[in-house]
């Protein structure tokens, strides 16, 4: 479990039409918009990171209905939680989730939540001074500036090029606390992450929020090569039914780019996997097996081998 962590995220997806169901106005990061907002569809998606190989595999995907993404996510937990917590103990999202809400239903549902939280955000020290002997003992010192970080674990050399800092204390809009790591830039620009599990190193939480971009990939990779968002069903069950399709497919390539790498004993981290470029390689051998196939029984095995390395090494585009 130590090894993987549970990425959540949302995604837009554009849709024509008007009688699609669930169509509506969400935001899309890509939309050169001022407020960002087009009308299409929502979908929410569940990954599960892998820390070693700095990956991540699609798990569930859920369309936004009658709910934000926020509310989706909520729900996912609450009715997927007996099978996550088999993978993973830890929760990474992007700071649209860092509400108390969805940090409630993570720790109700017995994981940690690691988010982002703005970088203006008010924290307390806890007061660790000696009781005075009068009325109730004195839980919170003062607030945080963040021009003095002094009392903070500065730890060198952890990121190039940034400060970075780590604390435990008490956040008052969640009303809880919180083991807090803030990086700061040259320019003096700070992105501030949080755990609700104080026993986790400043590294541990960076490496699980850092993996949280992988999730990206997969949005990309699905749109770009394997149909995502192309679906011309109209309910929401069959958009969520083409939208797990196209992620299975995805997993199944990068689960055979896996056993590759474990059969020549190759870094994941060292090898580049092009979603594309593997698609090309599957249809070259789907034609070359319909080619053969055509050709009949008897024809040489020879001759389909030395075509399907060929085509292969020089990835032959479909005409």
């Amino acid at each position: 479990n130590s090894d993987f962590c549970l990425l959540f995220d949302a995604t837009f997806i554009r849709k024509s039409g008007k009688h699609t169901e669930a169509l509506g106005y969400y935001h899309n990061g890509s939309s050169r918009s001022t407020y960002k907002i087009e009308r299409g569809l929502e979908m929410n998606l569940i990954a599960l990171g892998h820390l070693s190989e700095k990956k991540a595999y699609s798990l569930k995907m859920d369309q936004s209905f009658e709910g934000s993404a926020l509310d989706i996510a909520c729900h996912q937990i609450e009715l997927y939680s007996g099978e996550q917590r088999e993978l993973s103990d830890y929760v990474v999202a992007d700071g649209y989730y860092a509400k108390q809400s969805f940090m409630t239903t993570v720790l109700e549902a017995g994981f940690e939540l690691i988010t982002l939280l703005r970088s203006n955000s008010s924290f307390r020290y806890l007061y660790h001074g000696e009781y005075s002997g009068r009325g109730r003992p004195r839980k919170f010192g003062e607030y945080v500036r963040y021009s003095n970080l002094d009392a903070w674990t500065l730890h060198k050399n952890l990121r190039p090029n940034y400060k970075v800092y780590s604390h435990i204390v008490y956040y008052p809009a969640w009303k809880r606390e919180l083991l807090v790591v803030i990086k700061v830039d040259r320019q003096g620009r700070r992105r501030i992450y949080c755990s609700t599990d104080l026993n986790l190193s400043a590294e541990e939480i960076l490496q699980r929020y850092e993996l949280r971009f992988q999730i990206e990939f997969i949005f990309r990779d699905a749109k770009q090569n394997l149909g995502l968002g192309t679906a011309q069903t109209l309910d929401s069950q069959g958009q969520e039914h083409f939208a797990n399709a196209s992620l299975t497919a995805l997993n199944i390539l990068r689960f055979e780019e896996r056993s590759k790498e474990q059969k020549t004993k190759e870094s994941a981290k060292k090898r580049v996997s092009s979603i594309a470029s593997m698609k090309r390689l599957k249809y070259n051998e789907f034609l070359l097996n319909y080619f053969f196939a055509c050709l009949g029984k008897n024809s040489p095995k020879e001759i389909y081998q030395t075509a399907k390395l060929k085509a292969q090494k020089v990835g032959l585009k479909a005409a």
